[in-house]
């Protein structure tokens, strides 16, 4: 994890993934599932603290972004194109009556 902002550990067999990869369940414990039962192999996101430590990121700086250093999110170009958070409100030029 030394050049990573976070990985995902499985819940259940602790096998890690890169973060890099889309992922949502650990492949392995995933064929484990059946329709009756909480899924098997949810992923959890870890992050690096130190190095958020080591950053010199302090809440100041947090707040600022809308603690976006602290989801699990590689870039802010990969976040749609809206404005996110203070529940924004738009303009609804017509309405579809159908």
């Amino acid at each position: 994890m030394a050049d990573q902002k976070f990985i995902f550990r499985c819940n259940d067999c602790g096998a890690s993934y890169d973060a890099s990869e889309v992922k949502y369940l650990c492949p392995a414990c995933a064929e484990k599932n059946v329709l009756e039962l909480p899924p098997k192999g949810v992923l959890k996101t870890i992050y690096d603290y130190q190095k958020l430590i080591e950053s010199g990121l302090d809440f100041a700086g947090l707040k600022k972004n809308h603690l976006l250093d602290l989801l699990p999110v590689n870039s802010i170009e990969s976040l749609p194109n809206l404005e996110i958070g203070n529940t924004p409100l738009y303009v609804v030029r017509e309405l579809d009556h159908s």
